[in-house]
């Protein structure tokens, strides 16, 4: 049977402010990848001790320890892990990562809005997650127009999370026309530039070398 997907070693050597979420990650890819391969229950396990690499498995055989491999169910071992690695996490580090990340050069909003939801899982936010995110959205945004205009929006009521995704949405969306009908509008006006540089009309009805088109002054046009 061919098998769907892949699954990479886990590599505990990133900080360990990121090891939860980088875990986490790990886990849901493990878990579709059973799922997709219609792998039995039974067999799990060993699948998944199988794809750890030899650091996590040899952390994992030290943390169970004096149990074995088969006195633990996966779900145990996740666990193992999960705890292992949350006692690490600086909520405080988790949060500073997650206040500092500004907008950069070039990306888009979504990708942004993606970056800062992947930041705030492990800042133990909890009931005001949605209101943490848009508060750094709008400070960390590039775009003071964009900020601007969350703010006008907020009024006395304040700004829910999904209607200022919308708004930007709206934003980015508007933005994009705009620009690719400046971009159409200096292109013409380009070619246009170009075309008065041979207006003698001695190339003929050849091309014009400066601006490579022929012409206006040809009588052949």
């Amino acid at each position: 049977k061919e098998v769907v997907g892949k699954i990479d070693n886990y590599h505990p050597h990133f900080l360990s402010t990121s090891q939860s979420r980088r875990l986490l990650t790990t886990r849901n890819i493990f878990l579709q990848f059973l799922d997709a391969n219609q792998i039995e229950p039974g067999r799990r396990r060993s699948v998944f001790l199988s794809v750890v690499g030899p650091k996590v498995f040899a952390l994992l055989k030290d943390l169970i320890s004096p149990k074995t491999f088969g006195e633990v169910s996966l779900s145990g071992l996740l666990e193992v892990l999960r705890n292992f690695y949350t006692q690490k996490k600086n909520v405080l580090a988790e949060r500073f990562a997650f206040r500092s990340r500004q907008q950069q050069p070039g990306e888009t909003f979504a990708d942004y809005i993606a970056s800062l939801k992947g930041l705030a899982a492990t800042c133990d936010f909890v009931a005001n997650l949605e209101d943490q995110l848009r508060d750094q959205f709008v400070c960390g945004t590039s775009s003071r127009e964009l900020r601007w205009k969350l703010l006008g929006a907020a009024g006395g009521e304040g700004l829910a999370w999904q209607k200022m995704v919308e708004i930007t949405n709206s934003f980015e969306c508007t933005n994009a026309g705009l620009e690719s009908m400046q971009k159409g509008q200096i292109s013409s006006q380009l070619r246009t530039d170009h075309v008065g540089v041979c207006r003698d009309g001695r190339f003929g009805d050849k091309p014009c070398p400066p601006c490579e088109i022929l012409c206006l002054s040809n009588e052949n046009i």
